[in-house]
């Protein structure tokens, strides 16, 4: 399995999801995704993985951005067409617990700036991002 990662900014109603984490005295967001497998492309892991943490069926709407964080590509999407509803699941919904916690947060746009959210490269400027997109 590669190290590389795709993930999806999915917005709605003026909201972005992401992923709340906490590993000890840690706490972050980061957006949804995961690694690509061997063979895959990144937006068949981009719709695999959300599928797989959220349960939502994702439509990738648009490509944003690729970048090197540490020693892996990354590979990020826009998307504001899903259905489903959203579920913790697969991985992180087995290994969630006090000590490496998980949750999923539709979080407000206008909130965006006073998060911790990784990639920096993308979290710092995200409110920003995303109003480029809409």
């Amino acid at each position: 399995m590669s190290r590389d990662r795709a993930g999806v900014i999915i917005v709605h109603e003026n909201n972005v999801l992401l992923m709340y984490r906490k590993k000890g005295d840690d706490e972050y967001y980061c957006i949804p995704g995961g690694h690509i497998e061997d063979g895959e492309t990144a937006e068949e892991a981009a719709i695999r993985e959300i599928k797989e943490e959220t349960t939502l069926d994702v439509e990738l709407t648009e490509f944003m951005v690729e970048l090197k964080n540490q020693d892996r590509n990354e590979t990020y999407f826009f998307s504001k067409i899903f259905t489903g509803s959203v579920k913790l699941s697969g991985e992180e919904a087995e290994r969630n617990s006090a000590e490496d916690e998980f949750d999923l947060n539709w979080v407000p746009l206008s909130m965006l700036s006073s998060l911790l959210i990784y990639p920096g490269q993308i979290g710092e400027n995200l409110e920003h991002i995303i109003k480029s997109l809409e």
